[in-house]
């Protein structure tokens, strides 16, 4: 069979079977991040020039036309997502089921000042991730889309526990397909652990006002904007990603160190020194108190680490 062929059939196949599947509700990933991996198809399209074999152009060839229409649909998704409301994050109702498929709902509990440290574990499946604004009440959270159930509880340490767990719904009404979006905001005074578990999500953190001790993502393919501020004594940050978009901010006052095993990324770490392979620390680390640890696990991705 012709390379070209091979091509265009694997193109109109998988962008059929993408536009079929989304029609029907069946497709409960943010595709509108995945764009962003285009420079793939080039790559591949190379490969496919410069190998000898027909077999293995034909591979090449099919690889790089699957990422051209997973790239065309992304592409589309995201200008339908721009040109909508959907992306107006201020139209939430109050614990108000539309119906079976479309909710919005809201969660929250009140500050106790006797709470001195608490841990979020946040566990869901694709959507919009916000973290940005604090709130009088030790938590409070706004979603429209994904159906959450939540248990809290306060021990004698006057430590505070916040579990999550969303179940990912086929948000549909009157044939229009929205976003899961989920707004968390929380209070500036406790030391926080957060515990995020997501998938193909889009994520952004401003975690500026907050101590944070421990920061866990454990995400897939995900765009995530993450803005960390100075810490009373210390931040682990600990990321485990699949194929993913990752711009992360750093004090310039702290001292930070990288450690990251992501072979297969392209990384821009500005203001950083390499001590050995997959170790990277700016050059205050050694004298600064208060320190940033990121430990990276990450797939095919793209990692920008900047100070401010």
């Amino acid at each position: 069979m012709k390379t070209k062929s091979i091509f265009w059939g694997a193109f109109f196949i998988t962008l059929g079977l993408l536009f079929l599947l989304n029609n029907f509700g069946s497709l409960n990933y943010e595709f509108y991040n995945l764009w962003k991996f285009w420079p793939a198809f080039i790559v591949l399209l190379g490969l496919a020039l410069l190998v000898k074999g027909s077999v293995f152009k034909g591979f090449f060839s099919g690889m790089a036309a699957i990422v051209l229409a997973l790239t065309l649909f992304a592409g589309f998704n995201s200008a339908k997502y721009f040109f909508t409301n959907e992306h107006n994050w201020n139209d939430f109702n109050n614990n108000v089921v539309l119906d079976s498929d479309r909710t919005y709902a809201t969660f929250s509990e009140e500050y106790d000042p006797i709470v001195k440290s608490a841990k979020l574990y946040f566990n869901a499946g694709a959507g919009a991730f916000k973290l940005k604004q604090s709130t009088n009440k030790l938590f409070f959270v706004n979603s429209e889309g994904l159906k959450y159930g939540y248990s809290f509880k306060k021990d004698d340490d006057n430590f505070a526990v916040i579990n999550f767990w969303g179940k990912q719904s086929n948000v549909r009404w009157f044939r229009k397909q929205f976003k899961n979006r989920t707004a968390i905001e929380l209070n500036v005074n406790p030391n926080w652990i957060l515990d995020f578990n997501l998938g193909a999500s889009s994520m952004d953190f401003d975690l500026s006002q907050y101590n944070i001790t421990k920061l866990n993502i454990d995400m897939g393919a995900a765009s995530l904007n993450l803005k960390l501020g100075i810490p009373r004594t210390e931040t682990k940050v600990i990321i485990d990603a699949g194929a993913s978009s990752m711009d992360i901010y750093v004090p310039e006052l702290v001292g930070c160190q990288i450690d990251a095993d992501i072979n297969l990324s392209s990384k821009n770490f500005k203001g950083f020194e390499k001590i050995k392979s997959g170790l990277y620390r700016t050059t205050n680390f050694a004298e600064s108190i208060k320190k940033i640890y990121f430990n990276i696990d990450s797939g095919v991705s793209s990692i920008s680490i900047s100070r401010y």
